[in-house]
This record gives C-alpha cells, sequence and structure tokens, in this order.
C-alpha cells in the first residue's frame, strides 16, 4: 500500500534504510466512542525509548515484527519507535484508524515525529470541555500480531501526551476487560479544561507498569502538590527530609458495608475527589512520592481515611506497609468511626486496636528516636486529649534532644483563627479560644507545647484543611498542612543543623 501523502516528504529521507520496517501511514478518522462499561481506574509507567535488544525489537522478535524479511536490516540511530510488546504501545503507521481508535468531535492524524517515528495526533473539530479517546488495545495488538495482556491487581495504564505547545504529560488511563480478563479498551482522558475547535494534542505513547513509583517518575509527580517548609535545629548531625500529608479523606467502600454507609461512602466520596481521581486513589501516589524523595518518614496526621470501611483499612495499611519509607500515623476524628458511631464506645473497641497496628502499637502517644532527634505522635483528634498522652510527651520533654511533635489539631495562635473561623464558622483549634481549654488535659497540652520552653522544636498539624505557618507563644513553629484531597497537596520538610 502507497504512503499516505502527507508523511511522504518526512519518510523520504529515511526509506532506504526502514522502508522494510515501515507500515502505510494512518489516515485522518473521526468516530463515536462504543458502549462502555465501568472499568477499573488504574495508572502508570516509564517514558518509552527505541528498543535495541533481541527481546524488544521487533526486526528480531518474530512475534512483533511486521516483517520476517526485516530481521537482518541495519537500523539508523533515527529510526521511530515502533510496538515492541503488549505493554508498550507506541503509533506506528496503519492504513486505517477506524478500527481501533474512537472519538468524539476530532480527528485523528498519524503525524511524523523525531523523536517516536509516528504519533496520534487528535485535532478536536468543535469546542468541547473534555476530550477522552478509547483504543481498542485488542485490535492494535492484532495488527502486529500480539495477544492482550492480563492485568493484576497493581496494574496501571498511563498515556504520555503532548499539546502544541510541546508541553508533555503523563496522564492515568481507564481499562476495561473483556470476559477472559485481558485488556479490551483503554480509554484515555486527555482534556479537563475547555479548548477551542482546531486544537490538538499528540498522544506519543502507551505504557503499563506495575506500581506507582513508576507512574510518579513518568508523569513527574503529577499527582501529588507538595509545598515545603526548612527547619533549622540545633544539636542536629545531619539533615533530616520529611514527607507531610494529612486529611486525605479517602472513601473505599465495598459492599460488604450496610446500605445507608455505601449510600453515605458514595456522597462523601464525591465530596473529596478531584477531576482526575478519588481521593482513594490517589492515597497510593502520596507514599510513592515519599519514596521518590528518598524521605526518611512520612508524616500522616490523621484523617487519612474518612471512616473506617474494611476497604479503607485495608487500602491504609497495605500502603504503610509496602512502603519502604517508614511511617508516623496518628489518627484524626474521622479515621476510627462511621457516621453512626461517631466517638463512641463501639468504635473505640472495635476500630481503634486495627489502627494501632500502624501507630507504634499505641494510638494515643508514640514515639521513634533517632540518634539527634526525636519524632513523636499525640492523639488530640476530638478536642480532649488522653492523660497517658500527655504524661508521656511530659516525660519526653525532660530530656534535651529536639522534638518534633505530630498531632491532629493544631494549636491556637492569632493569625489561624480568624481563618478557621472563616471556612469552618467557628475556631476548631486547640487552646485559649478554641476547643476542649477547659479540660485539665487540654489546658496542660496547650501549657506544655504553646507556652513552656521545652525540647519541642516544630507542631506539624492538618485538621482545618488550608495550610497555615506560624509561631507559638514560645516560638516553637507550627506548621499546618492543608487537605491532601486538594490535588495531593503535601509537604516536604528539610530539617537541618542550625550553624552555631
Amino acid at each position: 500500500m502507497r504512503p499516505n501523502r502527507k508523511t511522504a516528504a518526512v519518510r523520504a529521507a529515511c526509506l532506504f534504510l526502514i522502508a522494510l520496517l515501515l507500515l502505510p501511514v494512518l489516515g485522518g478518522c473521526s468516530g463515536k466512542t462504543p458502549e462502555a462499561g465501568t472499568g477499573t481506574v488504574p495508572a502508570t509507567g516509564a517514558p518509552t525509548q527505541p528498543a535495541t535488544d533481541a527481546a524488544t525489537n521487533p526486526a528480531s522478535d518474530p512475534e512483533s515484527a511486521t516483517d520476517p524479511g526485516t530481521e537482518t536490516e541495519t537500523k539508523s540511530v533515527t529510526e521511530p519507535l515502533r510496538l515492541t510488546s503488549n505493554r508498550e504501545l507506541t503509533f506506528a503507521p496503519l492504513p486505517d484508524c477506524k478500527g481501533f481508535l474512537y472519538v468524539e468531535n476530532a480527528e485523528c492524524e498519524a503525524v511524523a515525529d523525531e523523536t517516536y517515528g509516528y504519533v496520534a495526533r487528535i485535532t478536536l473539530t468543535e469546542m468541547t470541555k473534555k476530550l477522552s479517546v478509547m483504543l481498542d488495545y485488542v485490535g492494535y495488538l492484532e495488527q502486529f500480531g500480539l495477544s492482550p495482556m492480563t492485568p493484576s491487581a497493581s496494574t496501571h495504564i498511563l498515556c504520555m501526551t503532548r499539546n502544541k505547545k510541546g508541553e508533555t504529560a503523563g496522564i492515568l488511563c481507564d481499562y476495561e476487560t473483556a470476559e477472559d480478563g485481558t485488556v479490551r479498551f483503554v480509554t484515555m482522558p486527555l482534556v479537563n479544561d475547555r479548548v477551542r475547535a482546531g486544537d490538538w494534542v499528540d498522544i506519543l505513547y502507551i505504557r503499563f507498569a506495575d506500581t506507582p513509583l513508576e507512574v510518579m517518575e513518568m508523569t513527574n509527580d503529577r499527582y501529588v502538590n507538595p509545598e515545603r517548609t526548612t527547619l533549622q535545629v540545633a544539636g542536629l548531625q545531619r539533615s533530616y527530609t520529611f514527607l507531610h500529608f494529612t486529611d486525605l479523606h479517602a472513601c473505599a467502600c465495598e459492599g460488604v458495608e450496610p446500605a445507608d454507609r455505601l449510600q453515605y461512602c458514595q456522597a462523601r466520596e464525591k465530596g473529596f475527589a478531584s477531576p482526575e481521581m478519588t481521593s482513594a486513589a490517589r492515597m497510593p501516589y502520596l507514599f510513592a512520592y515519599g519514596q521518590r524523595i528518598q524521605a526518611d518518614m512520612l508524616f500522616l496526621t490523621g484523617d487519612i481515611i474518612d471512616f473506617p470501611s474494611d476497604a479503607n483499612l485495608s487500602l491504609l495499611k497495605s500502603c504503610v506497609r509496602n512502603s519502604p519509607v517508614p511511617s508516623m500515623y496518628i489518627t484524626g476524628n474521622h479515621d476510627w468511626s462511621f457516621f453512626d458511631n461517631y466517638n463512641s464506645a463501639y468504635a473505640r473497641q472495635t476500630y481503634l486496636p486495627q489502627l494501632a497496628e500502624i501507630s507504634g502499637g499505641n494510638t494515643a502517644f508514640h514515639y521513634v528516636e533517632y540518634e539527634d532527634l526525636i519524632v513523636a505522635a499525640l492523639d488530640n483528634a476530638m478536642d480532649e486529649v488522653p492523660g497517658e498522652a500527655l504524661n508521656g510527651l511530659r516525660k519526653l520533654c525532660q530530656g534535651t534532644k529536639p522534638i518534633i511533635l505530630l498531632m491532629h489539631i493544631p494549636m491556637t495562635v492569632e493569625t489561624l483563627t480568624q481563618p478557621t473561623k472563616n471556612v469552618w464558622g467557628r475556631d476548631i483549634c486547640m487552646g485559649p479560644g478554641g476547643v476542649g481549654y477547659w479540660l485539665d488535659t487540654v489546658y496542660g497540652l496547650y501549657q506544655l507545647v504553646a507556652v513552656q520552653e521545652t525540647p519541642i522544636v516544630a507542631v506539624v498539624t492538618g485538621h482545618v484543611h488550608f495550610s497555615h505557618e506560624d509561631t507559638l507563644p514560645n516560638g516553637v513553629p507550627q506548621i499546618v498542612t492543608g487537605t491532601a484531597s486538594q490535588g495531593g497537596l503535601c509537604r516536604v520538610i528539610t530539617v537541618e543543623p542550625k550553624a552555631d
């Protein structure tokens, strides 16, 4: 079949080197997305490089070669990337895209590219706010004699795109499976903002991956939004890097829960989801980001899950246990109870022990001691402070080693009061004018943390759902990080030795 005129000039220069490898160029097309069921929502991989070994080179791999006669052909450094396996899809030109690529309100064509050989260019024919392209994964693989893959529970799919400004971005894809469990369709959500007719985006390639870490590497950490804070602490022998995230409010829920809880879960999920993913789906990427920055520890200051459903508890425990970065976790006012047993004795007896497994065995107070620094976590999430927690912190403060204190609820401070009232209608921080100050333990905690001189060098909290930094009356920095449900908001805290 003869090449399309649109790409003939580009291909002519290298035709003598790769003529036997190239397939006919993909022509322009448009079509409507076929009926689709509800698929799982995965994520994905790492940049594709030209294949050079026998395992992935289509010129030497009989399963992926387009022409067995090209086996000994000399390869050029400018040769386009080709489809190399059922896990790594590039857009080599095909006679007709109507059989495998579906898109509404747009046209598609194969465009020659110096880096990728050919890319699938999607050009809008009318203004739209949401554009998604569905790839018939099975149909596409059939063009190369490859079989579709069967995904595992950890499979992620990502498509790498490029806009007309030349900006690239990795985007998580949805996928649907066939009756035999193999991937059938891959759906790429390309546009979230309103775009006009004539705008275009290139699909560079699609890649399967097995871990959230691969997704973060390939997307340049797209699914987190880090703020940064640096602390200088006297007496340290080295620097530390910590990642703080809080108030994610993951809402994973399955059919094992009662109907009223499932309904509640769905409503809450909508409230904490972003356009690109739910809060529960984002959790693994926050943990992966801690690995990406080689953090010494993850600070999790409560409300990481919105209620203790089986699915939420399983997700949280799995993320904590499987992360190579240790976590310091303290409960919030949501993690351990549902709306129908909020702060009840039953919830305390039933769910807190499960969370103790990832809280150093004690949800009230626990700490980790480094050679020159202590990180402590204290429960103040229910507008009160357990006596054992306050006593534990007092005992720790009798030493001289610097302490970073993690809690869910911030201490009251003048610059935080009004912003908190603006959001919540009242001051929900802990201390004078705030919650629980009439209780002896709350008064004692405030005096110890915010007034007295102690080894505490920083307080790290969440709860109010917005970020704020200030100093307490005794000069101790208080760092409040906003809700992680807002685009993966988190904070990288660097603790450096203070110069003498």
